[in-house]
């Protein structure tokens, strides 16, 4: 996809707010028309392709009700004999360029991309950034030239392609040009971006929330090589006078170094499922609360946090959305004749929990795609005729846990409860396990150092019996308290990581899944665990 020319115009063209983020103020109807409009279109295109065999019956489709009433839900196991780089021919428009993750104990996971496609994702992107940039809507505080902290995984991985399309279309550059950045393994690139950032500038960064965390507690925990390295021989004076003046900062404020005191980014746009709950810690690491996507491979960037942080709205130009209602997943889960119901998003009830259904738009091929993707829309957040319901993205729906038939635990459950126990981990991963008192939900979490770990398992207990009121009847019904905690040393994740990785394993592979991690994995863990005691000893 790089290796071509995608935007000729030049100079870069005068951001407009309406233009990228005026969805955000779109009435019902109005969001419902260009859904419709777009998914009709791609109906058409869908007609010139081999998959119309697959997934659009013999019947002419003329309606949106039609087509949900007749097609099929799909997963990328339907596609998965068409979906690699070679195959132009099965497609509805050729591919621009593919788009590439692993899923499913590393199996590769190809998304053909094609030049509407892509510019709109990088539309998506820039929405994301002017709202992260803005002090209130319509304030435009991104141009050409701002410098962007990219820390997100090489192409072919679809945020990976964001860096040089946004340089292309938008004038954004990044730290690190793109084609030396990806050389490098991913956790050296980071650490070359932060020291290259210290010799220029950063204006906005796109960043999984996680890294930003731990960049300011690594930070703090190293104040006096200011997040340089020990070795400053190629420091310019402008990186050594930004330390030198990050060092007084935080001599007057009594405090370690941080991030906010070297860089003063204008917005920081950051993903993953701690995010709302890290959004205050990253703020008060880096002088900027991070804005949430909801983005995949399969549907680019779907969802933004609008200016006021208040949960996550819909793009309607990003792909056709449906919701399999959460009471209905384990049926739809079983093999029938029939098309499960979908509702749309103006159809969601307040505080309901829904997997997304996705079909693209833009000739690209996914049809009432499952994306697994479990969300959540916000208490007292019911559609009206001039708002978009708002939503949480909560975990999957493959890696809830179940306790006892009678609660599934989802992702957001265990961060949410983190908080609120104010568990100083890390890094963590959840399963379930066997034992002779039954099926138990064992966290292995890595601490800070010097934490407070007193109680830590009555403290999470505690409050998932708070945010959780299934979780908390199982103890007052059934009198059982599942949960198990093991505390493992400090560098353990790391370790897994550089083992997966000295062994070939696909970067979306090299850490634990947070939920449900099967017990070959939790067995890695532990060894890996074991190392960094037998090293430190």
């Amino acid at each position: 996809m790089h290796q071509r020319t995608l935007f000729s115009q030049t100079p870069y063209p005068e951001l407009d707010w309406d233009r990228y983020c005026g969805f955000l103020e779109l009435e019902t109807e109005e969001f419902s028309g260009i859904q419709d409009k777009l998914l009709l279109e791609q109906i058409q295109l869908l007609r010139t392709s081999q998959l119309v065999e697959r997934f659009l019956p013999r019947a002419n489709i003329t309606t949106v009700e039609e087509f949900r009433e007749k097609v099929p839900l799909t997963t990328y196991e339907d596609y998965s004999d068409v979906l690699k780089p070679g195959s132009d021919h099965m497609l509805p428009v050729a591919p621009y360029g593919w788009a590439y993750t692993t899923y499913s104990a590393g199996k590769s996971k190809w998304i053909p991309y094609t030049r509407d496609a892509f510019e709109q994702f990088l539309d998506n992107i820039m929405a994301s950034l002017l709202i992260a940039a803005a002090d209130e809507p319509g304030h435009v505080n991104v141009r050409a030239g701002d410098v962007v902290m990219y820390n997100v995984p090489p192409r072919p991985y679809l945020c990976g392609l964001a860096a040089p399309g946004m340089k292309e279309k938008f004038g954004l550059v990044g730290v690190l040009d793109p084609v030396v950045a990806e050389k490098l393994e991913f956790k050296d690139r980071i650490a070359a971006a932060f020291k290259e950032a210290l010799k220029t500038r950063v204006d906005l960064i796109i960043s999984m929330t996680s890294i930003l965390l731990k960049t300011g507690e690594r930070l703090e925990g190293h104040a006096s090589d200011a997040g340089a390295g020990r070795n400053r021989s190629d420091l310019n004076r402008r990186a050594l006078g930004r330390i030198a003046r990050a060092r007084l900062k935080s001599a007057l404020k009594r405090r370690p170094i941080r991030p906010r005191d070297l860089w003063h980014p204008k917005g920081i746009v950051g993903w993953g499922l701690d995010t709302s709950f890290s959004r205050d810690k990253v703020a008060e690491y880096w002088g900027s609360l991070p804005y949430e996507i909801y983005a995949s491979t399969e549907g680019g960037v779907m969802g933004v946090q609008p200016v006021d942080g208040r949960g996550i709205l819909f793009n309607p130009r990003a792909d056709f959305f449906e919701l399999i209602p959460e009471a209905d997943l384990n049926s739809v889960d079983q093999p029938s004749d029939s098309i499960p119901r979908t509702l749309l998003p103006s159809e969601a009830e307040p505080g309901g929990t829904y997997e997304v259904v996705i079909t693209n738009f833009y000739g690209m091929p996914l049809v009432r795609y499952r994306t697994g993707n479990l969300i959540r829309f916000m208490p007292g957040a019911a559609t009206t005729r001039t708002h978009q319901p708002r939503f949480e993205v909560i975990g999957r729906s493959d890696q809830r846990i179940d306790i006892a038939g009678f609660t599934r635990i989802d992702e957001k459950t265990v961060w949410e409860a983190l908080r609120l126990a104010d568990t100083p981990f890390t890094d963590w991963a959840m399963t379930s396990e066997r034992t002779e008192d039954g099926t138990i939900l064992h966290i292995y979490g890595e601490p800070r150092a010097n934490s407070d770990l007193a109680g830590v398992s009555d403290r999470i207990h505690e409050a998932m019996r708070r945010v959780d009121p299934l979780y908390r009847d199982l103890e007052s019904m059934l009198d059982i308290r599942p949960l198990r905690s093991t505390v493992l040393p400090a560098g353990s994740f790391s370790r897994y990581y550089e083992r997966k990785r000295a062994a070939g394993a696909p970067l979306t592979d090299r850490r634990p899944a947070s939920m449900n991690a099967d017990a070959s994995v939790i067995a890695d863990l532990k060894s890996a665990a074991r190392e960094v005691e037998e090293l430190a000893a």
